[in-house]
C-alpha cells in the first residue's frame, strides 16, 4: 500500500472534521466517544512530501488511532472510519431533554449517535462546548 503525502493526512483530518489549530505546525485533534482523543501535527511546507515510512504506521495507528491503514484511505473523502476505541456501552439512563437537544441541534448528531450517547458523555460534550465558548470570548 502506498504512503500518503502530508497533504493527504491534512485532507483526511479535514474530511473527518478534526478540530484544527494553527501555530508553528498545523495541529488536528478529534475527541473520541470514550473521552480520549486522536490527532496529529503537520509541519508547514511539508504538504507535498511523502510521510516517511518510519512515521506512517505511527501516524495512522497511534496518532489517528485507526483500526487499519485501509481506514485512512477509506476516510479521505469523508466516509466514516473505524477507530481502535471499542463501541460505547448502551446508555443506562435516558438523556435529559436539554442534552438531547444540544446533541441534535448544536452537534448535529444523528438519531443513532444520540441513542448510543450516555448522559455523562452528553454532559461532558455540553461542558466542553460551553468552556470553549467562554475561552473564545476571553480577552487575550
Amino acid at each position: 500500500m502506498p504512503r500518503p503525502k502530508w497533504r493527504q493526512v491534512r485532507q483526511f483530518c479535514e474530511a473527518q472534521r478534526y478540530e484544527r489549530d494553527e501555530g508553528d505546525r498545523t495541529r488536528f485533534i478529534n475527541l473520541l466517544p470514550d473521552g480520549s482523543s486522536s490527532g496529529t501535527m503537520i509541519s508547514h511546507g511539508k504538504e507535498g512530501m511523502d510521510v516517511p515510512a518510519n512515521l506512517w504506521r505511527l501516524v495512522w495507528q497511534k496518532q489517528l488511532r485507526l483500526a487499519s491503514e485501509d481506514e485512512f484511505w477509506h476516510g479521505l473523502d469523508g466516509a466514516p472510519v473505524r477507530d481502535t476505541i471499542p463501541p460505547a456501552p448502551e446508555p443506562e439512563a435516558p438523556l435529559r431533554a436539554h442534552q438531547e437537544r444540544f446533541l441534535r441541534e448544536t452537534l448535529h448528531y444523528s438519531d443513532e449517535a444520540i441513542a448510543t450517547t450516555t448522559p455523562e458523555e452528553a454532559q461532558r460534550l455540553l461542558d466542553v462546548h460551553y468552556a470553549r465558548s467562554l475561552l473564545d470570548e476571553w480577552p487575550r
